[in-house]
């Protein structure tokens, strides 16, 4: 694919990236998940490394940008699996995938097909999705600099108590709080001690709702 070609690409894929993260990355509560397993597979040169796996239904799998300007794009994919196609550069280095259908999946790197940049996974298990879950919980978080809490807001009211849970890339929690009330537009300060700077996952759940949403803590 030619320079102008992927960059056209690219400015398409850009402006329809929210869309396509609410409808990848904040997937439905996922039975079981205190179980599931976050696979790293980082994405530099020509090459997803690792380029196989072996995963279960309810893992997580993380791609991660390195070097170079590439897209993780699903081709062969079970049915019912929900496809991707996600750039990974410096702009968006990040891309989390929660793997709810069973089967075989295969996907590669637009530009860089040719050369071989191509990777597979295979899940086992049954499918774990609960279908009554399809609802996320609106809010948003960011870090206090000054202090180094982090601010919950929320965008709704919930009848059941929140619970808040912070991991790092691997799955490992680092800090959590049960019984948070959650009223639309109340704010929230946690304070979670000392982390090491980098990117972690913030997951909310309520009853049978939950959402994830990423953040860079400096």
């Amino acid at each position: 694919m030619g320079v102008d070609l992927y960059s056209n690409y690219k400015s398409m894929l850009m402006k329809n990236s929210y869309k396509s993260i609410l409808l990848v990355l904040f997937l439905s509560l996922i039975t079981g998940y205190s179980q599931a397993t976050v696979h790293n597979i980082t994405v530099e040169d020509f090459n997803f490394r690792p380029s196989n796996l072996n995963v279960l239904v309810g893992d997580t799998i993380i791609w991660s940008w390195v070097s170079g300007e590439h897209t993780t794009t699903s081709d062969i994919i079970p049915a019912g699996a929900d496809s991707w196609d996600h750039i990974v550069d410096f702009s968006t280095a990040d891309f989390v995938y929660i793997v709810a259908v069973p089967g075989t999946y295969t996907y590669y790197c637009i530009p860089h097909q040719s050369m071989g940049m191509t990777g597979t996974f295979v899940a086992s298990g049954t499918t774990a999705i609960d279908q009554s879950a399809s609802s996320s919980i609106r809010f948003s978080v960011f870090q206090n600099y000054v202090n180094h809490s982090l601010i919950l807001k929320s965008g709704e009211s919930l009848q059941l108590p929140v619970d808040f849970k912070l991991m790092d890339l691997s799955g490992r929690t680092v800090f959590s709080r049960s019984s948070i009330e959650f009223k639309n537009g109340s704010r929230l300060e946690l304070y979670p001690g000392s982390l090491t700077n980098g990117i972690y996952l913030v997951e909310l759940r309520s009853g049978n709702r939950r959402e994830v949403k990423r953040i860079i803590l400096n």
